[in-house]
Order: structure tokens, then sequence, then C-alpha cells
């Protein structure tokens, strides 16, 4: 626990240790010497022990290059150049126990959702919480589905009728994303969110982080896009992520996450 930056299984190793000093500086090498202090006071002999925290220190080190490895070739792959560089950003050690927050955003640790493709090193702003029935909601931001929003509307079996497809025109072009693996099914006007920077121009749009909004009038919003490029400031996102809040707090304190916000909204966009 102590080693993994106060997470229970996911390490997060750049966490501040409770003296202040950083796992990179030696939160690491303390843990261990801690666990041999209590092994001793248990009476416990200690080769046993350090030959298991050996094996369990070992095995997380392949698992970390082997991740690295194919973090790498999946770059090489999509020809990634150098790496973007992103403002700064506030993240929120694993001890804090706050709850989470809308605004708030989720970086998969690179361990945790290998075998969950819609979760797999995504990005997620939380954009609703019904603080009544305990759920939270989220959007994962950088999961494209490769089509249109016009795509989306054509393959629908019960498509919308020609004045919905009239308002909707000017966003019918927008790249489709994919928000994660849940969705009402209910057509392409209920089950997409809108993710914008229009503000309050829109009527109804609610603000999820600074400066990004979500929703409002629908006509409203494909007004605003007309006169704009509508891909470069408008996002559809179908699907969503969703939790309990028990089970968010709980996957929290595993490591699962990596949770960060966004103080500016330079750092907000860069991210949406």
């Amino acid at each position: 626990w102590e080693a993994a930056g106060g997470s229970t299984e996911y390490a997060h190793p750049a966490e501040a240790a409770p003296s202040g000093r950083g796992a990179a500086s030696g939160a690491a090498a303390t843990a261990v010497r801690r666990h041999r202090r209590r092994a001793e006071a248990l009476g416990l002999a200690y080769r046993g022990e350090a030959e298991e925290l050996l094996k369990r220190l070992k095995d997380a080190a392949l698992a970390a290059v082997e991740a690295e490895a194919l973090r790498a070739a999946s770059s090489a792959v999509a020809g990634a150049g150098a790496e973007v560089a992103l403002p700064p950003l506030e993240r929120v050690p694993v001890r804090d126990t706050t709850p989470a927050a809308v605004g708030d955003f989720l970086v998969t640790h690179p361990l945790a959702c290998i075998f969950q493709p819609a979760l797999d090193q995504a990005v997620v702003l939380l954009d609703e919480i019904d603080e009544t029935a305990g759920h939270v909601r989220g959007l994962v931001l950088n999961m494209p589905s490769h089509a249109t929003l016009r795509e989306l509307v054509a393959a629908w079996p019960e498509g919308p009728g020609s004045e919905a497809l009239e308002e909707l025109e000017p966003l019918l072009g927008c790249p489709l994303w994919r928000g994660g693996d849940i969705a009402a099914a209910q057509g392409p006007k209920d089950d997409v969110r809108w993710l914008h920077a229009f503000g309050d121009s829109v009527s109804g749009a609610r603000e999820v982080a600074p400066s990004v909004f979500i929703g409002g009038d629908l006509a409203a919003l494909a007004g605003k896009a007309t006169s704009s490029s509508p891909s470069a400031v408008v996002r559809p996102v179908i699907g969503y992520c969703g939790w309990s809040r028990s089970q968010l707090a709980l996957e929290l304190e595993r490591g699962v996450w990596i949770r960060i916000r966004a103080p500016t909204a330079e750092a907000a966009r860069a991210l949406c």
C-alpha cells in the first residue's frame, strides 16, 4: 500500500508519501524497510516474507515493461509523433477520499482495463451525478467511432423524421465519439450527448468543466455550429459510463483511475 502510493491494487508510484517525499524519491524503499520491521515484530521468519515481496516487485516491474512495450508498439502503428504537451493539470492523490465531482477527469491506469476495450487507455469526463440515486455518469473523450453522425442516423432502424433531420443537418458531418458501453437505444437524439464551447448562448446548456458545456437546445446548437466549423466546436458522443457512488469510490481506492482536474479553460479544452 505504501509503495503503491496509497492504492490497494494498481500502483500510483508518483503519489506523494505521507512524509511529503514522492515515491520516486524513496517511498518504495521505505515501505520495504517497514515491512521488515513489522515482520520481525510479529516474530515471522523474514526470509520467506522477503522472497515473496521480491517476487511481487519483480512481477510488477515485468508487467510495467510489457505495458510500455505495448504502448510503444501501438504508438508506432498509429504513426504517433512527438507527444503533445498539455497545460498544467491537478492530480488528485489516491489518499484523497473526497467524493468524485462533475468536472473531474478519470484516466485509466495502464494495467487496469486491458480487457475492456471501451475503457482501456480512456480519458473520462464526469458530467452528471444523481445524488438521490447515488449514480455517477461519465463520457469517454478519446474513443473515436470512425463514423459521422450522418452515418449513425442512416443506420438507425427507426431514424428521426424529416423535420428532425433538417434540425440536425448542420451537425450531421461531425465525427461521432464513443462515450462508453452504456446506451439507452432510444434513437440518435436521445442517445447522443453534445459537448461544445458555446456556453450560455445555447439555452439549457450546462457547464461540466471550465468553458466546456453539454447539451442545451439542439436547434440553437445547430445554429451556432452553422457559423463556424462544427467539428471544431461540437463533439457528439454516443453512449456513456456509469457507476454507483460506492463502486466508483472503490475503483479510485484500488487505483483503477488516476483522477485529475483541469484548473483552467485551456486545460479542460485540451482534454475535451
